[in-house]
């Protein structure tokens, strides 16, 4: 499971770190960035890898926590690279808890930042005839029975062949894949709280 874990914790880092370099106008760190050119579309694809990538990684560290039993919380986490640290010292703690920051709670604050940035995208029907509205319109949309939705930055009738043709927007299904995606935040931040309370849960017992 340590492998699993530095694995999927490396990257999960990596890609969180691309996406959001991505996002900000600077170079992608990773090949497989898929709008650099588009924040808000690329926003919306880190939210859905970051939060699967997530959900595997706080599975696999929580498995680990469970099957080497009662021991300190630094010595519940896998650790990565380091074979036999000592994880009962001081420096072994601090090994452990930046790992713990920047697989755990690095990805969190990108989730945050992602689902912030594609909030701001705009959806609008292929043929221009309903919307502008915002992706996570779950009540009252103004939808039709039949065609295509699509999502991207500041769309409106007027430059939407422009943005279609940049190569800026992607198809979105309304009411549908809101509900996805804000289920898999959940999951994610469902299965970070299961990891910390199986590494923390011995450590909170003696301090209770």
């Amino acid at each position: 499971m340590t492998q699993i874990w530095t694995a999927l914790g490396a990257l999960l880092v990596y890609y969180t770190l691309s996406a959001w370099s991505a996002g900000q106008g600077g170079p992608p760190l990773f090949s497989a960035i898929f709008y650099p050119e588009a924040a808000r579309i690329e926003a919306l694809f880190a939210l859905i890898i970051c939060s699967a990538l997530l959900v595997l990684l706080t599975a696999t560290g929580a498995a680990y926590a469970v099957a080497v039993g009662k021991v300190d919380w630094a010595g519940r986490l896998p650790v990565v690279w380091l074979e036999g640290l000592n994880t009962g010292v001081l420096s072994g703690k601090v090994y452990q808890g930046l790992f713990l920051l920047a697989f755990v709670f690095l990805p969190i604050a990108g989730l945050y930042h992602f689902l912030d940035r594609f909030s701001g995208a705009s959806v609008i029907h292929h043929e221009g005839l309903a919307g502008p509205f915002k992706p996570f319109c779950l009540m009252n949309c103004p939808l039709l029975p039949s065609g295509r939705y699509q999502v991207g930055d500041g769309l409106t009738y007027a430059n939407l062949e422009l943005k279609s043709k940049s190569g800026e927007i992607v198809d979105w299904l309304p009411i549908l894949e809101p509900w996805g995606i804000l289920a898999l935040l959940v999951g994610a931040c469902a299965s970070t709280v299961h990891l910390l309370y199986r590494v923390f849960r011995y450590s909170l017992t003696r301090i209770g």
